[in-house]
């Protein structure tokens, strides 16, 4: 069952960021502030035990930074592109059960790959 919250107050997106580019490399570092993060949570029915129902809460605020790394170079008909980012978040959610610190770094990469056959034709693999 999913309810709406009429208290949800509106979201405010603070960003910062710094990017630059240099022949077929590109990187990035930036700094996010959501303030009133707006986030789906679960709760148990206080009405009726077996009931799990979703809504949407504001979180007072939710701070990451982050730094990433595109290469994107191209090789005769062959266009590899890797991306990578690294992010860390402060966020604790309060809940039932106690307190939950989500603030572990995640690093995230994909590399997919390009090759043109001609004629307007490409083929494209991508992985995550």
């Amino acid at each position: 069952r999913e309810l709406g919250n009429p208290e949800l107050q509106t979201e405010y997106v603070h960003h910062l960021s710094l990017k630059g580019t240099w022949k077929w490399m590109e990187g990035s570092i930036g700094f996010e502030d959501v303030r009133h993060a707006v986030v789906q949570v679960a709760h148990q029915s206080t009405w009726e035990p077996y009931l799990t129902y979703w809504t949407y809460d504001n979180l007072p605020s939710l701070k990451s930074v982050y730094a990433a790394l595109s290469l994107a170079p191209e090789i005769g008909c062959w266009s590899p592109t890797l991306n990578v980012e690294l992010r860390k978040q402060w966020l604790r959610l309060h809940t039932d059960y106690g307190n939950i610190d989500m603030n572990h770094p995640l690093l995230r990469a994909s590399l997919s790959n390009e090759i043109d056959l001609g004629h307007g034709w490409m083929a494209e693999a991508v992985v995550n």
